[in-house]
């Protein structure tokens, strides 16, 4: 069996009540935050699947419905008294449904890349087991910020006009300092003008406003990030008027937009005590192999609203699973409430659990979060290989909106290429029950006998 390494950390730090977690026959802490549970642990031999058993409450039935997701990975669980058990793979994140329980997130890490020790030149080291409430914190230019497993900082973090500065480390960012009851509503780790930042391997949870704020970056990459949320505005990650930015392997489960991507004048209308002119142009951004999930506020891959420049280009989100997007927002999300010219977006590859109100969302509009009379554009975005999982409720209630602001500020050019809908091949877009208003280009593609596909104008 592979090597398990389980954390301990502070008893100030919330257990589940819910679960008794052991992978590998090793106990495994779980956590609880914003009304879900946790789990964080390493394992040391990957590429083989790790065995796990976790132990519910008496008074569950153990009849009671489990789902293991994202459903892409295939993974099954089967009841054994009160406990149940399943096998998956290392490194890798799961999330364990069960009726009348919290959802338990389990993140199976890899062993980190050259972490540095205590007393490293150029080092903040919090160390295991100890909690740090720092307030707000600041960075150095090539400084790391490393916060070890088991180790939890409560505060924020804001860098402002750094370079080569890392946020790294198997440990909890935790935002609760600042509190939404006390009127915050603060970012948890901003950036601001900053150039090659890298973001991996921690867990943000407890946010009082948005958890990771990219504005005006230059070359960031983010990876193994995961994020838990609850509090309302609790945006995973704001890609605010930055370059180059490159997000992979990241769990996301907020309150509002997972992925947003925009560019304002950043001021106490969108987030306490913070002010920040964002206004430069977003371009270059990749975000794969992610797994998401929202509610109630937000959508879940979102450009906009705010999006005061003259453009946003060449955007692409690959290789995600969206696990639901419970409340009013949608799923594909393009909100240009600014004068910006959006080109070149593409989502492919990409798989809905469940949304409610909104499959796909791409308007140009106005909005009390933008500045400005001026309209923009949205032009060159393509939907390709996509399957959504529908349930009874969504036919006759979830639509999808094309639409412009006038025959001056449209839609242009949009392609759906190879939409499933469970696990049948889109034939018409009345199955999407589609409004379009001031939109040109709307072409549909489709297999046709599973060799080719045929395109139709529409």
């Amino acid at each position: 069996m592979s090597t398990i390494t389980s954390f301990r950390y502070p008893a100030s730090l919330p257990r589940s009540g819910d679960y008794k977690l052991t992978i590998n026959g090793v106990a495994v802490e779980v956590l609880a935050a914003d009304g879900m549970a946790f789990a964080n642990f390493v394992v040391h031999e990957c590429g083989r699947p790790i065995e796990v058993a976790v132990r519910c409450p008496v008074w569950l039935d153990s009849s009671a419905a489990a789902t293991l997701r994202p459903l892409s990975a295939g993974l099954r669980a089967a009841w054994e008294g009160d406990t149940l058990v399943f096998k998956m793979p290392a490194p890798g994140k799961v999330v364990l449904e069960i009726d009348n329980l919290p959802l338990l997130c389990l993140w199976a890490n890899a062993p980190e890349e050259n972490p540095p020790s205590p007393g490293d030149k150029g080092v903040q080291y919090f160390r295991a087991g100890q909690s740090y409430d720092v307030g707000l914190m600041e960075m150095s230019d090539h400084e790391t910020l490393y916060i070890e497993g088991g180790a939890v900082v409560r505060g924020r973090l804001h860098v402002k006009g750094r370079t080569g500065v890392t946020v790294r480390g198997q440990g909890i960012f935790d935002g609760s300092f600042f509190s939404p009851h006390d009127g915050h509503m603060v970012p948890s780790l901003f950036f601001e003008r900053c150039r090659d930042v890298l973001v991996r391997d921690i867990t943000v949870i407890r946010p009082s406003g948005w958890m990771l704020v990219l504005g005006c970056c230059e070359g960031v990459r983010v990876e193994n990030l995961k994020e838990l949320g609850s509090a309302m505005c609790s945006d995973g990650v704001d890609i605010v008027g930055s370059r180059h930015v490159h997000i992979r392997d990241c769990f996301i489960r907020n309150n509002d937009d997972c992925f947003a991507i925009k560019a304002l004048d950043l001021g106490p209308n969108n987030l306490t005590g913070t002010r920040a002119d964002l206004r430069e142009c977003p371009e270059d951004i990749l975000v794969e192999d992610c797994i998401i999930g929202n509610g109630p506020c937000g959508s879940a891959m979102t450009i906009g609203h705010e999006l005061d420049v003259d453009r946003v280009g060449e955007v692409t989100f690959r290789n995600i699973d969206v696990l639901f997007v419970h409340g009013t927002g949608g799923v594909f999300a393009i909100q240009n409430c600014g004068r910006a010219s959006v080109e070149n977006v593409l989502y492919e590859n990409i798989r809905i659990e469940h949304c409610y109100e909104k499959f796909i969302d791409f308007r140009i509009t106005c909005s009390h979060w933008a500045d400005g009379e001026e309209r923009g554009s949205v032009r060159g975005v393509v939907l390709r290989d996509v399957h959504w999982h529908q349930t009874k409720y969504n036919p006759g209630y979830t639509i999808s909106v094309i639409g412009g602001w006038d025959p001056d500020h449209r839609i242009d050019d949009v392609l759906l290429e190879n939409i499933r809908v469970n696990d049948k091949h889109l034939g018409s877009l009345d199955d999407l029950e589609l409004y379009t208003r001031h939109t040109t280009g709307l072409l549909f593609a489709f297999p046709k006998k599973h060799t080719s596909l045929t395109y139709k104008n529409l």
